[in-house]
């Protein structure tokens, strides 16, 4: 049975504001945004193969039922699911199991489905990764810099968060990362249309998941918002905290 590892913070009852982070990611992806929580009951739950949780090999199906597994294990009437990247994707992809207990979705820079694009950018990625040694270093660089952007790039704090969570991670976890993300693209994969009220934060110009993508993700939604911000970086919890926070917690 696949495990993930589930850190609570605030009290123990109440509406629970669960956090998904992204891949490659872990706990701290979401480090600005549990400093907001207030007297809020909030769990980041790591995923699988990421930070905390054991290693694993298992795809994304099992990934799935192992985030929700945690979840329900929680025992939370009320839940608000916060994604960010392919956290963004677990958290849709987990709403109609989850079904009217989820009074909120957010998702942060998150995808619903995977593009021939997107997918054959990853199957370059994990060819780098496969042919090792500087070719691995390069791609470690490159989702850095895509991470981060220009704007992410020019807060030290930010940066050492995002290198030291990059690093952690082995080369083999890594061509895992890429198989578990290609799976996005198969066939019934995709995020479904849904109704739970969302909010879609989406950064301008970022590279790793377009503007496009989170249009697409907010036209799922009958009752979703997009809310773009003007930034190049991917990761917005820790670039713009403050706005998650506020989708999340307001």
């Amino acid at each position: 049975m696949e495990r993930t590892k589930v850190t609570e913070h605030g009290p123990s009852e109440g509406t629970a504001h669960v956090l998904l982070h992204g891949v490659p990611g872990d706990a701290s992806d979401f480090a600005r945004v549990v400093e907001r929580r207030g007297d809020r009951r909030v769990l980041v739950i790591e995923m699988p193969d990421h930070g905390q949780a054991p290693a694993s090999t298992a795809g994304l199906e099992e990934t799935e039922r192992a985030v929700l597994r945690a979840i329900q294990e929680v025992g939370a009437e009320r839940l608000r699911l916060c994604g960010y990247s392919m956290g963004g994707y677990l958290a849709g992809r987990l709403l109609p199991r989850l079904g009217d207990r989820v009074e909120r979705l957010v998702t942060v820079s998150g995808l619903a489905h995977m593009d021939a694009e997107g997918a054959a950018a990853r199957r370059q990625l994990g060819s780098m990764i496969e042919a090792g040694g500087e070719a691995f270093a390069q791609v470690r660089e490159a989702v850095a810099n895509g991470i981060l952007g220009e704007d992410g790039a020019r807060d030290p704090e930010v940066v050492q968060i995002v290198r030291t969570m990059l690093a952690a991670g082995t080369a083999d976890q890594w061509l895992r990362y890429v198989r578990r993300a290609l799976e996005l693209a198969e066939p019934g994969r995709a995020v479904q249309p849904f109704s739970t009220p969302a909010v879609i934060l989406q950064g301008a110009r970022d590279v790793l998941v377009p503007l496009s993508l989170g249009e697409a993700y907010a036209s799922l939604g009958s009752d979703a918002r997009l809310d773009v911000i003007d930034t190049d970086a991917h990761c917005l919890p820790l670039t713009h905290p403050e706005r998650v926070a506020d989708a999340l917690f307001g």
